[in-house]
Parts: C-alpha cells; sequence; structure tokens
C-alpha cells in the first residue's frame, strides 16, 4: 500500500490534470496477525505442500511456478516477479 501510494502521489504531482486525487491516500490494511498462529496457518505442511504439487494446476508453468516457490521459499510477489533472466 506504501508503494501504490507513492506511485500514485507522483501521478497526481505529474499529471493533475489525469489524476487530481490520489485514490490510495486513505488506503488501509487490515491489522497484522502477529500471533505465532496466523503465520502457522500460512505455512503449508509437507503433506499439504506434496498435495498441492502432485494435484494442482496440469499447466507446466504453473506447476514450474509451485515449485520455484516452494523449493526456493519464495512468496506471492517474488514468484509472480520472477523472469527466465533472473534465474542462474
Amino acid at each position: 500500500v506504501t508503494t501504490l501510494r507513492a506511485i500514485l502521489a507522483k501521478g497526481c504531482e505529474w499529471h493533475p490534470h489525469l489524476l487530481p486525487v490520489n485514490p490510495a491516500a486513505r488506503l488501509t490494511l487490515p491489522p497484522h496477525d502477529d500471533s505465532e498462529d496466523g503465520d502457522a496457518r500460512r505455512i503449508l505442511t509437507e503433506q499439504q505442500l506434496r498435495h498441492l504439487l502432485d494435484h494442482g494446476s496440469p499447466k507446466l508453468r504453473v506447476k514450474t511456478m509451485l515449485r520455484a516457490a516452494a523449493e526456493g521459499g519464495l512468496r506471492r510477489g517474488e514468484i509472480c516477479g520472477f523472469r527466465w533472466p533472473d534465474v542462474d
């Protein structure tokens, strides 16, 4: 939200006739759950991960993304921004 707010603020500054008001200025995120249970619910068990990899999408692209995310410990934003030149 902070990044989006900053990008749109620049848009308002550079092109006020196109974007007179920053639509993200008043956006807020829901409170973050700092409890241990909150994190535990977001991490797949080994069995859940195996099931996802074995029975997920039949598309090679999706399977590759899931496997790279699982084996590399990548987060959603990282895997969505991943490109072939990033592969070493």
